[in-house]
């Protein structure tokens, strides 16, 4: 990045950390505690059982502690599915635009990913008729829910429709649940473990690394709900698919014991945040956008723009501002670009301010 540039590409917010969270990490500074932690009482089993009570408390979910794992990052834990859910050659549905390490994850392990776009769908048929011809055994759906690039939350009554297409095929579900911290009215999330038909079905994977802001550190947690998928994925060496470090594990104990306050403050900020960007990209030709229900990120569709050959690097060397690049989450969308708008307002208008300048 170069001098005068405000990024606004990479999916982190730009915000202190809540304080519990600083004062766990200074403790463990002070105690100098780097080490392995203690798997058998420590604080990986406290993680486990915070999670429960947490699904349960805030979402409903019911969660066996015992069926709970750990991992270093949500992507790893996928690959790690991917390995002992699924054979070569399987299909994996994905929902396009697709977040990019998953489709590359997908493909390098040598299954197909089978693409529908992102939409609410009203029963299981009308799911099928979304799929490409000749689509073959599809194994695996991968959903983020919420969604990203789009901020999207399925319907209840797509998600009822993706169990009776999920059944019928005799498939798993792998759902990334990153952003369901940051769900926003009128949108109703429901964790794809409470669908019916869904629960053994479905390997559920979240952290507190975007509504927390410490992804460097490395602690996804994720819950199986069936035993006999739970069996198959612990046959995978310990060190394939965990790996969450000490300082990780504490940041998330700290963050879900006593950072409720802390988000809900950012939750306001987003929200207003979101209504600023309504407000002046309504006003910015060849802009398109659909708010999103969840997270902070903003898709915009920028075909019809002064821009729309290549966003990111026109953007870049027009206004100095730096989004991330529509092509990477799928060929059909180089004229996209993705805005993150989790930042203060002063810095979020200047961004604006460039990009306005920029597309006029």
């Amino acid at each position: 990045m170069s001098p005068g540039e405000l990024p606004a590409d990479i999916a982190e917010l730009d915000f202190e950390v809540a304080e519990p969270v600083r004062t766990a990490l200074r403790r463990a500074v002070e105690l100098h505690d780097y080490g392995y932690p203690d798997f058998d009482q420590g604080t990986p089993v406290a993680l486990r059982e915070l999670f429960a009570t947490r699904m349960h408390d805030r979402y409903g979910a019911t969660v066996a502690p015992e069926r709970v794992e750990l991992s270093a990052q949500i992507t790893q834990a996928l690959c790690a599915v991917v390995l002992t859910l699924t054979r070569p050659g399987d299909g994996v549905l994905v929902h396009t635009p697709t977040y990019p390490p998953f489709l590359a994850a997908i493909s390098q392990l040598g299954r197909r990913p089978v693409t529908v776009p992102v939409r609410d769908v009203e029963d299981a048929e009308q799911l099928t008729e979304l799929l490409p011809p000749s689509v073959g055994p599809i194994r695996l759906i991968v959903l983020c829910h919420p969604h990203n690039p789009t901020g999207h939350v399925f319907s209840r009554t797509t998600l009822a429709a993706l169990a009776e297409f999920t059944v019928a095929r005799d498939a798993v579900v792998f759902s990334d649940e990153i952003y369901q911290d940051l769900v926003d009215d009128p949108a109703t999330y429901q964790p794809v473990a409470t669908v019916p038909g869904l629960a053994d079905r479905t390997v559920t994977f979240t952290s507190a690394a975007k509504s927390f802001n410490v992804p460097g550190l490395r602690c996804a947690v994720g819950y199986f709900g069936g035993s006999g998928i739970h069996r198959r994925y612990t046959a995978l060496p310990w060190h394939l698919r965990d790996g969450a470090g000490i300082l990780g594990v504490a940041a998330t104990l700290a963050a879900w014991r006593y950072g409720d306050a802390w988000l809900e403050d950012l939750r306001r900020t987003l929200r207003d945040n979101q209504a600023l960007l309504v407000e002046r990209l309504a006003r910015l030709p060849g802009v398109a956008w659909t708010p999103p229900s969840a997270g902070y990120l903003g898709w915009l569709d920028l075909t019809t723009s002064s821009v729309a050959a290549d966003p990111r690097a026109i953007l870049r060397r027009r206004a100095g501002i730096l989004l991330q690049a529509g092509a990477a989450f799928g060929a059909a969308f180089t004229g996209y670009a993705r805005l993150n708008f989790g930042t203060d307002r002063d810095r979020l208008v200047r961004i604006l301010d460039r990009l306005s300048e920029a597309l006029r």
